[in-house]
C-alpha cells in the first residue's frame, strides 16, 4: 500500500505528543506495527539531523553577524574618535576664532571711535568680520553632518545587535527542541529493548509454525502419492472389468439362445460395476484436487511465514544496528 508523505509524518506527530499510538496508527494506516515502529526510529533520526543542520547553519550566521558586528563596531569607534577628536578641534579653532574677533571687533570699535574712521572703513572691517562668521557657519554644518553619520552607525549597531538577539532566541528554541527529541528517541528505544523478549518468542513460534507446516505438507505428500496409486489401480480394474464385459459379449453373442438371460444379468453387473468405478474414480479425483488446492495454500502460507521471519530479522538486524549507533553517533553529547 502506498500511504502519502505527509500523512505518515503527521501520524508520527500524533505519535509524538501521545495522541497515537502504534496500535490505533496501525489500524488506521493499515501498516504493521513493526514496520511503523522502523520508519517512526528513521523519521525521528531525520529530523534530528535537521534540527543540527538548522543549529549548524544559525550558529554559522550567528559567528558570521558577530564578526561583522564586532568589525563594524571597530570602525565605528574608530571614526567616532576621529570625528569627536575633529569636532574638539574644530571647536577649540572656531572658539579661539571667535574669542579672536570679538577682540578684534572691540579694539576696533575703540579704534574708530578713538581715530574716528570713515563709513567706507568701516564698513570694509565689518565685511571681514561677516566672512568670518559664515566660515563658522560653514564649519558648523559640517560638525552637524559628521554628528548624523555617527548617528547613522549607532543605528546600524542597534540592528545588528537585535538580529545577533534574534539568532540566539532561535538556537535556543532549536536547541530545545533537538533535545526533546533526543529524550523522544532514547524513551523509543528503551521501549523497543524492553520489546525484545516478546519479538524473539514471537519468532520462536513462527519457525516452529513453520515447522509444523512443513511435516503437515510431508503428510499430505505421502497421501496424495498413496491416493494417486489407488487411483491407478482403480483405472486398471475398470479397464478389466470393461475387457471382461467384452469378452462376455462376446461369449454371449456366440450363444445367444443360451444365455440371454446370463447375458442380461451380466450387463447390468458389469453396468453396475463401471459406473461404481466412475463414481470411485470421480471422487478420488476431487479429493486429490482438494489435496493439491490445500497443498498449495499451505505453500503459499509457509511462503509468506517465511517472508515475515526474514523481514522480522532484518528488523531485529536494524534495531540492533541503531542501538549501536545510537551510543555512537545519533545521540548528541
Amino acid at each position: 500500500m502506498l500511504l502519502d508523505q505527509k500523512r505518515i509524518e503527521e501520524a508520527f506527530r500524533l505519535l509524538e505528543v501521545g495522541k497515537e499510538s502504534f496500535r490505533s496508527l496501525e489500524a488506521k494506516l493499515g501498516v504493521p506495527k513493526s514496520t511503523l515502529q522502523r520508519w517512526y526510529t528513521l523519521w525521528l533520526e531525520k529530523r534530528i539531523e535537521e534540527r543540527r543542520k538548522a543549529l549548524t547553519e544559525i550558529e554559522g550566521k550567528i559567528s558570521k553577524l558577530s564578526l561583522e558586528f564586532n568589525e563594524l563596531e571597530r570602525k565605528f569607534n574608530h571614526k567616532k574618535g576621529l570625528l569627536e577628536e575633529k569636532y574638539k578641534e574644530e571647536k577649540a579653532s572656531l572658539e579661539k576664532e571667535i574669542s579672536a574677533l570679538k577682540g578684534e571687533a572691540e579694539k576696533v570699535k575703540s579704534v574708530f571711535e578713538a581715530q574716528g574712521f570713515t563709513f567706507e572703513e568701516g564698513v570694509k572691517i565689518l565685511r571681514e568680520v561677516k566672512s568670518l562668521r559664515d566660515e563658522k557657519i560653514t564649519l558648523k554644518g559640517q560638525i552637524a553632518k559628521l554628528r548624523a553619520e555617527i548617528s547613522s552607525l549607532e543605528n546600524h549597531v542597534k540592528q545588528a545587535r537585535l538580529t545577533i538577539l534574534q539568532l540566539e532566541t532561535e538556537r535556543q528554541s532549536l536547541q530545545q527542541a533537538l533535545s526533546s527529541l533526543s529524550l523522544t528517541y532514547r524513551g523509543y528505544l528503551w521501549w523497543l529493548q524492553g520489546e525484545k523478549p516478546k519479538i524473539e518468542q514471537q519468532k520462536t513460534q513462527l519457525e516452529n509454525t513453520v515447522k509444523s507446516l512443513k511435516e503437515h505438507k510431508a503428510r499430505l505428500e505421502s497421501e496424495i502419492t498413496m491416493l494417486q496409486t489407488e487411483m491407478g489401480k482403480l483405472m486398471k480394474n475398470v479397464k478389466e472389468l470393461e475387457e471382461a464385459k467384452k469378452a462376455l459379449t462376446a461369449i454371449l453373442e456366440a450363444d445367444k439362445e443360451k444365455a440371454n438371460e446370463l447375458l442380461s444379468k451380466a450387463r447390468e453387473l458389469a453396468d453396475k460395476i463401471v459406473e461404481n468405478a466412475k463414481k470411485e474414480e470421480e471422487k478420488i479425483t476431487k479429493e486429490v484436487v482438494q489435496l493439491r488446492q490445500e497443498k498449495e495454500k499451505l505453500e503459499a502460507e509457509k511462503s509468506l511465514l517465511e517472508a515475515a521471519i526474514k523481514q522480522e530479522l532484518k528488523n531485529l538486524k536494524q534495531k540492533e544496528t541503531a542501538k549501536t549507533l545510537k551510543t555512537d553517533t545519533l545521540l548528541p553529547p
